[in-house]
């Protein structure tokens, strides 16, 4: 498997990722460290905590994202690619680009299955993604949280499913929608935000 995660004191927000040793036994992969998010390295499960804006484009194996009210956009014309597919958004902060960040947002692609572990607790607080995604082998809401999706999102193909938790898709306010490519298959329940003036 690409990836798994664990959780050793039963809070949703303090799971990490999983691995395997030379004995074939599970443990945790690597340490939930806050790192700066412009020394994320290849194969590394990153977790970082402040600012989300890369001077380049980046590559992590998987990434938990605890962003505290800090920059939430990538910046224009920049890349970030998860190997494995997981991206976890931890706590009621964390945002992949905003609403209002246009070409900033950046864009975030998946080389697996997108597997998004949001933890959002409050429908009116929910994780969210705006940067731009490429997930050519479909895409998970997943995990026990709150989590919308907007923007141009035509890069999601296959199935999008939601595994648990709720998927909002489009802006809370009505105003922008969740522009998907066509041809997906909905799996779960999804909430619709995207028709202005309408849940």
């Amino acid at each position: 498997v690409p990836w798994a995660i664990g959780n050793s004191d039963g809070n949703a927000d303090n799971f990490w990722w999983l691995g395997f040793d030379a004995n074939g036994n599970v443990i945790r992969n690597g340490n939930r460290t806050n790192i700066d998010r412009n020394n994320m390295q290849p194969n590394q499960n990153a977790y970082v905590n402040g600012n989300i804006d890369i001077v380049a484009d980046k590559e992590v194996n998987s990434l938990l994202l605890r962003d505290s009210s800090q920059t939430k956009t990538l910046g224009a014309g920049r890349k970030l690619t998860i190997a494995s597919g997981a991206l976890g958004l931890e706590a009621n902060n964390p945002s992949l680009g905003t609403q209002t960040g246009g070409n900033a947002n950046g864009m975030v692609v998946f080389s697996e299955k997108a597997f998004v572990f949001a933890t959002a607790s409050s429908d009116s607080q929910p994780n969210q993604i705006w940067s731009t995604i490429i997930a050519e082998k479909g895409f998970v809401s997943g995990y026990c949280g709150q989590l919308l999706l907007a923007g141009d999102q035509s890069g999601i193909k296959g199935e999008l499913t939601v595994n648990n938790g709720t998927l909002q898709l489009g802006s809370m306010d009505g105003t922008v929608a969740c522009q998907l490519g066509g041809g997906q298959r909905l799996a779960g329940v999804v909430a619709p935000y995207g028709t202005p003036g309408s849940r």
